[in-house]
């Protein structure tokens, strides 16, 4: 995860009272960052929303193109065989709202100053930090 993410992620984009987990801090953001990367840079790069159910409950969503290609931000807080486990049964799927959500925009807006706009490459994509090659 890049340092624009870690300083972005705050509480007030958390909802359900989750609270910031310390010891994972992209906990509880899967959706809201990847709403925010697809709008910012991935929707024109052909990556579609993705949802799968995660083990012992809860649901965890990712990018993913039609090749296979998956950009997950919030991957950290799986490890490999529980990605593999969520990633396989996932599906492809709209965002709730057909336009950035506000928790989207304000995320965005917070990525975009802190990496000085809206640039691809700023803004990581195709690092491997985020980055799963998997087929499905």
């Amino acid at each position: 995860m890049t340092s624009a993410y870690a300083t972005a992620l705050t509480q007030d984009l958390l909802t359900g009272g989750r609270k910031v987990d310390p010891t994972c801090p992209v906990r509880g953001f899967c959706y809201t960052l990847s709403e925010a990367l697809y709008w910012l840079c991935y929707r024109t790069a052909g990556y579609r929303p993705h949802v799968g159910r995660v083990p012992g409950g809860g649901t965890h969503w990712w990018l993913q193109d039609r090749a296979g290609h998956i950009v997950d931000a919030t991957s950290a807080q799986f490890d490999a065989e529980t990605l593999v486990s969520i990633y396989s049964v996932g599906r492809a799927c709209g965002f709730l709202t057909g336009a950035p959500s506000k928790r989207a925009r304000q995320l965005m807006a917070r990525i975009e100053q802190q990496q000085g706009g809206a640039d691809g490459n700023v803004l990581g994509l195709g690092r491997r930090d985020h980055y799963h090659d998997f087929t499905f």
